[in-house]
């Protein structure tokens, strides 16, 4: 993020940085760019970053590797006739 932040500001334009948490990237990873294309020196650019969770501040993330709690028992109450 910051190698973009300067590479940016060095074309002569303006950052604005907006963290977002992601579980599935490490921090400060760039996950997107506006606006995009050409622009006027001085225009904003809004670089959306990757932000360490609370839940996850060692930056390792514990998912469950699709192995979800449903009990999978079938018994809905659909009757069949569509």
């Amino acid at each position: 993020m910051r190698v973009v932040a300067r590479r940016l500001r060095a074309l002569g334009l303006r950052v604005r940085l907006v963290r977002e948490p992601d579980f599935e990237v490490p921090a400060g990873t760039v996950l997107s760019i506006r606006p995009t294309g050409l622009v006027r020196p001085g225009t904003f650019i809004t670089l959306t970053v990757a932000r360490a969770s609370g839940r996850h501040s060692d930056g390792h993330g514990h998912g469950d590797n699709g192995h979800g709690q449903g009990d999978g028992n079938g018994n809905g109450n659909g009757n069949g006739k569509d």
